[in-house]
């Protein structure tokens, strides 16, 4: 299967079977499908990877990459895992101080083929580029995340302080081993809960 045409669906379903096969000895043909111009191959691929216990040494830097850029095109986005549990941390604080919500709603994320996700969110900064939407959502496809957690609170504390803020962490859910990666990210904007 690995030496078919590269149509995407054969050999992202080839890497998954070595993934979960555990076939180490494919491990050359998986490093060599992480350069697939297929998202879903790639994916796949690094998956299988992980699965194998081969980490792929470019992803991190692959990953970075590509929050940077999208953070160029207009998204509010940040991938540090110590940031986002600063965040998170502070946001469900303001949460409980709401009363009404002890914490994220969590829910698997679907995300629309055009990145359409996006429309109506408050994740941007100034003017976002138009290719926007396209970019987060190959993004999305490419890290294969499965989860979605909402933080979202309207507080006033204090005399004349108010916590108004919605934010989105995409990331794996539970038992995916993926989610031991820790490539999360969040996105959204708070004036007083972060600034990205």
């Amino acid at each position: 299967m690995l030496q078919k045409p590269d149509d995407g669906n054969t050999r992202a379903f080839a890497a998954n079977m070595i993934g979960y096969l555990g076939l180490e000895e494919y491990e050359n043909d998986l490093l060599r499908l992480t350069e697939s111009r297929h998202p879903s191959v790639t994916s796949a691929a690094r998956r299988a990877l992980e699965m194998i216990g081969t980490p792929d040494n470019d992803a991190e830097k692959g990953f970075d990459e590509s929050v940077a850029a999208l953070r160029s095109l207009g998204l509010q986005i940040t991938g540090d895992p110590r940031r986002i549990g600063e965040v998170t941390s502070e946001a469900a604080y303001f949460m409980f101080a709401d009363r009404k919500k002890h914490g994220p709603k969590v829910q698997p994320l679907k995300l629309p083929l055009a990145g359409d996700w996006l429309t109506g969110k408050p994740v941007f900064k100034g003017k976002p580029a138009p290719r926007l939407p396209k970019a987060f959502a190959e993004f999305v496809q490419r890290m294969g995340y499965t989860q979605l957690s909402v933080y979202d609170a309207d507080v006033r504390y204090g005399v004349n302080s108010h916590a108004d803020f919605t934010l989105y962490k995409l990331g794996f859910a539970p038992g995916d081993p993926r989610r031991e990666a820790k490539r999360e990210v969040l996105l959204g904007y708070a004036d007083y809960v972060m600034t990205l």
